[in-house]
């Protein structure tokens, strides 16, 4: 007979199919930013026209609808043939179209409204749609020269002139509202400067750490808040993978393959106390592909740009890396090592943030004979190494720690010694294969997918955050993942004298998941999260008037 607690054991013995968080990666990338343009631009906008008496006529419904169409199982998680997964890829194109001529029909309705009629020869809104007071450095082509930036007070606006670029320093832009910028003639004033961001001896420092940019493109960082040194921080690490678009798959006695002892090509391509960014170019030798679950004799060479950019009075330190995929057959993955000790991560999920323990060995499970003779179809054997999480991964030992902020990149690991690697991308050519080293019995047709191998150019951008145990992560997630919206407008006349905030948000670990105006056009919906373990109250400031008391669970 088979006991009860036989089958309540079924999560080792039902396939998850973990792979699929990272398969066809430029799929996920390409969902992000048509759901990051939807949600955190268009709607907030929507919604920021309606608490202004602005009917703003959009068809979301057609633009959701078209973007749901690409979310059913086996379209998002990329385990298609080819020609679905081009046609989510033209679907993506609809989606942006649509938000982006949304967004610019928005802004038509809203800027009128906003009094720009001062003694200025140019004039900027800067829109903020997240319901946080955030400081920023932004990078204008340098379409003013003989000019400088002041605020609505006329004060002056740090900035910096290079390269013919104005980096402008901008404080308290108002939540989930805007803040003007105006361009006025330089006068005899003194022109403020900030002792932001040093640059000696390849140590790049500002007010929260130091980092040096090693010889092999690595980085040392030292976190001057809680002391901690972290060495070899960002480097890239290639192995075979020899399975499908449903699991990742090693082979036996494979050489993993990483940039630690490259020489790549290092330069500072932008330079101010604002802001810092170098540029890192490896070319990585790989083999080709894999034949016969052995990897090639031949090799081919892989391009990978990285750049870093360090901001003045910023905790976070910024990555954009491009890649031209030439390989086959294979997983590449960028790595933090963190050498915390502690048994758990932090990562942040659907409506929650879930500390799990750390297994970098997970043991075979073996089903036991009363159940084997029910189990149809796929399994893992081993617990998955790899996890998910929604943008956030921290490791912290309750005192310090490393946070990983990404954009749309949904796979991590922790592995040995507490080192935390990033996947950028899998590369395969089945739907599913039969015998992998990582899944037992069954998962799918064996359906060749050759566009499934990602052999195209695809950019990935992720961060870290060096921290005490005090930080509000979730806010730093929230705002990394709100992009500010930058207008150039002309000087006229409105009825918005002043920069206004509409909204703000006063709790910590509360994250704002949506602000868009209701369904039937009669209210503004505000959507929270409570990350908190417990119930609690929230409090937030704003120009409207609420009629409900609010309590998130």
């Amino acid at each position: 007979m088979i006991k009860i607690s036989e089958i309540l054991d079924c999560g080792k013995l039902i396939s998850v199919f973990p792979g699929v968080i990272s398969t066809r990666n430029y799929l996920k990338i390409k969902n992000y930013n048509c759901e990051t343009k939807l949600i955190r631009q268009l709607e907030p906008l929507i919604g920021m026209g309606y608490i202004l008496g602005q009917s703003i006529d959009i068809d979301r419904d057609t633009i959701w609808r078209t973007l749901l169409k690409n979310h059913p199982h086996d379209s998002i998680c990329g385990v298609s043939i080819d020609d679905v997964h081009r046609d989510m890829e033209d679907r993506y194109k609809i989606v942006e179209k649509f938000t982006s001529e949304g967004i610019e029909k928005s802004l038509l309705k809203i800027i009128p409204l906003i009094d720009t009629n001062v003694d200025s020869k140019e004039q900027i809104v800067i829109f903020n749609l997240y319901p946080l007071e955030r400081k920023e450095i932004i990078v204008l082509e340098d379409n003013y020269e003989g000019l400088i930036p002041v605020d609505e007070e006329c004060k002056d606006i740090i900035f910096e002139r290079a390269d013919g670029k104005i980096v402008l320093f901008l404080e308290k832009i108002r939540p989930f509202g805007f803040k003007r910028i105006f361009f006025k003639e330089k006068d005899n004033r003194e022109i403020i400067k900030h002792d932001g961001i040093k640059v000696y001896d390849n140590v790049i420092e500002n007010k929260f750490f130091l980092i040096k940019i090693n010889e092999n493109g690595t980085f040392d960082l030292y976190d001057k808040e809680t002391k901690r040194e972290y060495k070899n921080l960002c480097y890239f690490e290639d192995e075979a993978d020899a399975g499908d678009e449903y699991n990742f798959s090693h082979i036996i006695n494979d050489e993993k393959i990483n940039t630690l002892n490259l020489k790549p090509k290092i330069e500072i391509v932008e330079e101010s106390s604002l802001r810092i960014v170098a540029r890192i170019e490896y070319v990585l030798s790989l083999p080709e592909k894999l034949e016969d679950n052995l990897r090639s004799n031949k090799r081919i060479d892989l391009p990978i740009v990285n750049y870093i950019t360090i901001e003045a009075d910023s905790k976070v330190i910024k990555f954009k890396t491009f890649i031209k995929n030439t390989a086959k057959d294979h997983r590449l993955r960028v790595l933090f090592p963190t050498n915390i000790k502690t048994d758990f991560v932090d990562s942040y999920t659907q409506y929650d943030i879930y500390n799990e323990k750390v297994d970098v060995d997970p043991e075979y499970y073996e089903i036991p004979d009363s159940v084997k003779r029910i189990i149809k179809g796929a399994r893992e054997p081993f617990a998955s190494r790899t996890k998910l999480t929604k943008g956030l991964i921290d490791i912290n030992d309750k005192s310090e720690g490393l946070a990983i902020l990404t954009k749309g990149l949904y796979e991590y690991e922790v592995i040995k010694d507490n080192v935390v690697a990033i996947t950028l991308f899998r590369a395969v050519d089945r739907i599913a294969k039969e015998n992998l080293l990582t899944r037992e019995g069954d998962a799918g047709p064996n359906i060749f997918t050759p566009e499934a191998e990602c052999l195209r150019e695809m950019v990935f951008e992720y961060a870290v955050i060096p921290h005490d145990c005090n930080i509000d992560l979730i806010n730093y997630h929230a705002l990394y993942n709100s992009p500010l919206i930058i207008v150039e407008t002309d000087r006229h006349r409105g009825t918005i004298k002043k920069d206004l905030g509409f909204i703000e948000l006063l709790d910590k670990n509360v994250k704002v998941t949506s602000i868009k105006p209701s369904e039937d056009g009669q209210g503004l919906i505000i959507r929270f999260v409570n990350l908190d373990e417990n119930e609690k109250e929230i409090s937030i400031r704003t120009l409207l008037n609420a009629k409900k008391h609010l309590r998130l669970r």
